[in-house]
């Protein structure tokens, strides 16, 4: 029987949890990621453009996360009371939601410096499997977030469910985090990808979107679309759009330089 706790250290009635420490160095390893890369690959975005942008950066994923779990996940919730946007300690924050934080920071920054925001967004797509890897870790050892009952050798028998239950979050940190990692990150850092706008990002967007597609079939938390009887996940479900865009820049991206 496994025993998870998911605070780290506490400071007098400060408790620290190991969420928001992978969270945080999610952030971080990732802005040093896209320094490396706009220190040896880009001629138009300089490091300095990517230590400014990592604020806003910042700003969007916290924001854009807490906003979209409840509005993709917990809407009545939120319609009832709308302080829950500011209250951490009752629900956490949804992937979606981030990611459209993150792109509108991205584009809001880029215009205010007159940066290509394509080229941006790829050097953003390139590092940010390594945030996320980071960030299921956070979810495992937050205690949420497992997968169904299972006999396989592998599953985790925890305090709270007693039975073997699917890893999924260490699954996702496989997938999202060191596959998707080692997919797009060394093509972009050795390779040519980002001599090509929209190719890293769409790449990231189109594999992302087919990892959490396989992925949600062995979630087992309860899902607004689920408890309503269908098949599908809400979250399968957003990520058919982001999987569209993803192939629709990646196929921009053979044609454009």
């Amino acid at each position: 029987m496994w025993i998870i706790d998911p605070v780290a250290f506490s400071i007098g009635p400060l408790a620290v949890r190991w969420y928001g420490l992978l969270f945080a160095g999610g952030i971080v390893v990732t802005w040093l990621l896209m320094r490396a890369l706009a220190a040896r690959k880009s001629q138009t975005i300089s490091v300095g453009h990517i230590d400014a942008v990592m604020f806003w950066i910042t700003i969007g994923v916290t924001s854009g996360g807490r906003v979209g779990d409840l509005v993709f996940y917990e809407f009545d919730r939120l319609a009832e009371d709308p302080s829950l946007v500011f209250d951490f300690s009752q629900g956490g924050m949804a992937f979606f939601g981030g990611l459209l934080g993150v792109a509108a920071a991205i584009v809001l920054y880029a215009r205010w410096q007159g940066l290509p925001p394509l080229q941006l967004a790829d050097i953003a797509a390139a590092a940010t499997p390594a945030g996320l890897g980071l960030g299921r870790i956070g979810n495992f050892l937050n205690g949420e977030l497992f997968g169904p009952e299972t006999v396989l050798p592998w599953g985790l028998a925890l305090t709270p469910f007693g039975h073997p239950r699917h890893p999924t979050q260490l699954y996702e940190a496989g997938l999202e985090g060191v596959l998707l990692f080692a997919l797009v990150y060394p093509a972009a850092f050795w390779g040519k990808a980002l001599t090509f706008p929209g190719r890293t990002a769409g790449l990231f967007m189109s594999l992302y979107a087919l990892f959490r597609i396989g992925a949600e079939f062995l979630r087992s938390e309860p899902d607004p679309f689920r408890s309503a009887g269908y098949a599908f996940s809400m979250s399968q479900l957003l990520c058919i759009p982001m999987l569209l865009l993803g192939i629709s820049l990646w196929r921009r991206s053979l044609f454009h330089r």
